[in-house]
């Protein structure tokens, strides 16, 4: 039997997902190219296989697409209603079809628990407000283990606290096991909007791991600003907005014995962000999905 040549829609967690998964299966699948839409990765490689922007794939000889993740309708209008792909070479890969196996599922675990225990003291010790928030506090009501997600959320609502967090978790031993890195807002992106240029809006850690042999723990800290009665941010370059009344006031949970803040209201909440039906998980979830878009 001859091997399909494919083609994978995206480098991010689900992408690289996929890429493990067909790797594996060698004997059936030739791996040809990525495609991706952020033009800072064309014409690079994620282990020595080529990265191109969407619109290259006529150049390209293949078989199938393999599409994954948070954009996946998106993706797919992309490639049929604007590069005119035939719909019968795109698969769609559901969640449940890239689960890890229980090694890097524990490595993963093991490294969230690690800086979850350092940041708690951190945020306790300088009496930092924050919550858990998105698919975080979504997997800490359901009970589910947070390395099953593509990322940790976690939400301060002042960008001198995240200053404060910065050094304080340099100077830390979580440094010899993740990579901490800082953004700043730039002129004319969303968080532009009611932030200062050059204002700090994220604090990011991911740990010291190979990226191509398993997917790293990675912790997403974002800076909530606060205007009149609510709470406005950024989602993948887009502005969301959500009342304050969430989180006007907290509760504390026992997570793997780390005590975390979560918002008072926050069933209520996660309804407001998932839908009604937050509880059950969803194979296919897009940012599009999301109430408190604004845009």
């Amino acid at each position: 039997m001859s091997k399909k040549n494919v083609i994978i829609f995206g480098v991010g967690i689900y992408g690289r997902a996929i890429y493990r998964k067909i790797k594996k299966l060698s004997d059936q699948y030739n791996i040809v190219a990525f495609i991706d839409n952020d033009a800072s990765k064309h014409h690079t490689n994620f282990d020595d296989v080529s990265i191109h922007s969407p619109k290259d794939i006529k150049s390209l000889e293949y078989d199938e697409i393999f599409l994954a993740g948070r954009f996946v309708k998106e993706q797919e209008n992309q490639l049929v209603d604007e590069l005119g792909i035939d719909q019968g070479k795109i698969k769609l890969f559901k969640k449940s079809d890239l689960t890890p196996g229980p090694n890097e599922v524990k490595a993963r675990s093991d490294s969230i628990n690690h800086f979850l225990e350092i940041f708690s003291d951190i945020a306790k010790s300088k009496r930092m407000p924050y919550w858990m928030d998105h698919s975080a506090l979504l997997g800490i009501i359901r009970g589910e283990d947070l390395s099953r997600f593509s990322d940790v959320d976690i939400a301060l609502i002042s960008a001198q606290d995240a200053n404060t967090l910065w050094g304080e978790l340099k100077k830390s031993k979580i440094c010899e096991t993740f990579n901490i890195s800082q953004t700043f807002v730039s002129e004319g992106e969303v968080s532009s909007k009611h932030m200062d240029v050059g204002t700090l809006r994220k604090v990011l850690a991911q740990s010291k791991v190979s990226i191509v042999d398993q997917e790293p723990a990675i912790i997403d800290i974002n800076i909530r600003t606060k205007i009149g009665d609510d709470l406005y941010y950024a989602i993948n370059a887009k502005e969301a907005k959500t009342p304050y009344f969430y989180f006007d006031g907290h509760d504390i949970v026992t997570y793997n014995s780390i005590e975390l803040r979560i918002p008072k209201n926050a069933e209520e909440y996660l309804e407001l962000l998932y839908g009604e039906s937050w509880r059950t998980p969803a194979e296919f979830f897009s940012d599009s999905q999301f109430e408190v878009m604004t845009d």
